[in-house]
């Protein structure tokens, strides 16, 4: 589910349809069909004309949601579980919920991979742009977030959980470090 960035429309999944509704009237404006599986991760783009549906193995494409009409097809592999449009437009990450351990970088316009953020111990789930484009931050089940340069795929900062939040510490690639005085103690 997603809201378009006026807030004008809204746009949920349901099965393998997806449908547009009006956000103020709760009118269906249209439904998208064409995936042959549940749709698994929804996006919109942010000027709101295009959406990224997933539904898992081979099965994700871009929409053009003025028309209804899929504009193309991209070759992921597995179940996409987290999506997010750069706010430029101009990028797409994914998470894999099938065993792939890092995030995708695409480029929107000609549907084709960019780099693979990896470097996660276990699945990342869940992947978001700054508010500049430049950089994707990165959740995983192996307890890190990680912060990595959206135009090179370089990894730049690793940050750490401890004691279930309590302490954190922040490493950068080259091996410079920052963290609570817990965290410090321990390194």
């Amino acid at each position: 589910m997603d809201y378009s960035p006026k807030g004008n429309y809204l746009i949920t999944s349901s099965g393998s349809a997806v449908v547009v509704w009006d956000a103020a009237s709760g009118n269906k404006l249209k439904t998208l069909q064409g995936h042959q599986r549940e749709i698994e991760a929804v996006a919109l783009s942010p000027d709101g004309r295009q959406c990224f549906l997933s539904a898992g193995y081979r099965d994700n494409a871009l929409w053009d949601v003025d028309t209804g009409k899929k504009i193309r097809a991209l070759d992921l592999w597995g179940v996409t579980r987290s999506v997010a449009f750069s706010p430029d437009g101009r990028l797409l990450v994914t998470t894999s919920g099938s065993g792939e351990l890092g995030a995708k970088l695409w480029n929107v316009e000609k549907g084709y991979h960019l780099h693979t953020l990896r470097g996660h111990t276990s699945r990342a789930v869940s992947a978001v742009f700054s508010p500049d484009s430049k950089y994707v931050l990165t959740g995983s089940l192996d307890g890190t977030a990680r912060i990595w340069d959206a135009h090179t795929g370089d990894e730049l900062v690793r940050l750490i959980g401890l004691e279930e939040g309590k302490d954190w510490l922040a490493v950068t690639a080259d091996g410079l470090f920052d963290g609570s005085l817990g965290a410090r103690q321990r390194v």
